[in-house]
């Protein structure tokens, strides 16, 4: 048994308790969190680990690109995104696997040491499953599809079936989901839907992370519209919608199981009311956002929405670390009014909703194996996460 006192105790499905106490038993399971009135409090104080700061559960990273690693320091930043994709075209073929394999497994470490316990991970290939077998830190794999030609959609479908199933066998929690709109056909859209809702599964697509997205379905022009045929893309068959992107395709991925919706930068409240239903979430990766197009979404669009907010860190390639912590520590820098109670619920038992994960983490409840994590510079949004379980 384990039992941590702190300066504050963040359970996150309860309000935060000052000089509370959290115990564990060695396997990490809650067995009670107090509060100075409880009775059992003076028993539980005597064998207490002091923990200066903030305890809350381990975080929840709803975003990632694990299978990027190598790229680290290797992509320039501010970019926007179209350039973005251009230096990954360029560079993601010029490392050994050896190399790759060796920067999944940091990556992997990295976040576990860094309090990440669960993370949603995009998969376009099968790099990450032989180090995702061998890690204790629970991870969901989206295999991500890609493909703006309607002609192409069911072999590219097929295609991303078999990678589906490696990882299924594998007993690795996986969906099929469409990349971006951007760069998924309507056509596509459907298969992997109608995919998702057979299997009961949770849906991630890449979400308004820059204006040309908006753009491209506004008029089928600017630097998407570029790209897209700079890789060989012939848009005169797609009937654009002649809105912003948002509503323009999400009735292709409308589904009752949750989706989520990632980055979000340029998304409006109009948007954001188009796709209002409880089962959507709306994941910010701030620093990822800094990193590319040097911006960050309006999270007080998106409060006043009432939307349910998750965290992700996105990729090393455009990322300076796979770190929560910090892209909290971003938010509270532009959003100083955000109260760490609120942030840290979309650092956890959000993201563990959204994964259907929330009968094990996101909050420290009785039963739950959370994973439990220490933050010294607590509400002063300072200092390094530490994993404590």
């Amino acid at each position: 048994m384990r039992i941590y006192k702190a300066d504050w105790v963040y359970p996150v499905s309860s309000s935060p308790i000052k000089n509370g106490i959290v115990i564990t038993s060695d396997q990490g399971c809650i067995l009670d969190v107090l509060h100075d009135e409880q009775v059992e409090y003076a028993a539980a104080l005597e064998n207490a680990e002091k923990v200066d700061g903030v305890i809350c559960p381990g975080f929840v990273n709803t975003h990632c690109h694990i299978e990027l690693s190598y790229l680290h320091k290797h992509l320039q930043k501010h970019t926007g995104l179209t350039g973005f994709i251009s230096e990954l075209q360029k560079n993601r073929t010029s490392f050994s696997a050896e190399i790759i394999e060796f920067e999944i497994q940091k990556a992997l470490q990295e976040m576990q040491q860094n309090g990440i316990v669960a993370v949603s991970d995009i998969c376009n290939g099968n790099s990450t499953l032989s180090a995702k077998t061998k890690s204790s830190l629970y991870t969901h794999s989206f295999i991500d599809l890609f493909g703006f030609d309607p002609l192409k959609a069911t072999t590219i479908f097929e295609n991303g079936l078999e990678l589906y199933t490696q990882f299924k066998q594998a007993g690795l929690p996986t969906s099929i989901t469409p990349h971006a709109p951007y760069s998924t056909s309507f056509k596509l859209m459907q298969l992997i839907v109608e995919h998702c809702k057979l299997n009961n599964q949770a849906l991630s697509i890449h979400n308004q992370e820059s204006e040309d997205e908006n753009e491209l379905y506004l008029s089928k022009k600017g630097k998407f519209a570029e790209l897209l045929r700079h890789f060989g893309y012939d848009l005169s068959h797609w009937s654009f919608s002649a809105t912003r992107s948002l509503p323009g395709y999400f009735e292709f991925i409308r589904s009752e199981n949750p989706t989520l919706l990632v980055h979000n930068t340029y998304s409006s409240a109009s948007d954001i009311q188009y796709v209002a239903a409880k089962n959507v979430f709306f994941c910010c990766c701030p620093n990822a956002n800094l990193y590319i197009e040097n911006t960050l979404p309006d999270l007080t669009v998106l409060i006043n929405e009432k939307v349910q907010l998750t965290l992700g860190t996105d990729s090393l390639a455009s990322n300076h670390q796979l770190c929560i912590w910090e892209e909290i520590k971003t938010i509270h820098r532009q959003f100083p009014a955000l109260s760490l109670h609120t942030v840290l619920n979309w650092a956890t038992l959000n993201g563990a909703r959204f994964m259907r994960i929330d009968e094990k983490f996101g909050s420290l409840e009785k039963g739950k194996t959370p994973g439990i994590v220490a933050l010294p510079g607590g509400a002063n949004f300072t200092g390094s996460a530490i994993k404590l379980v």
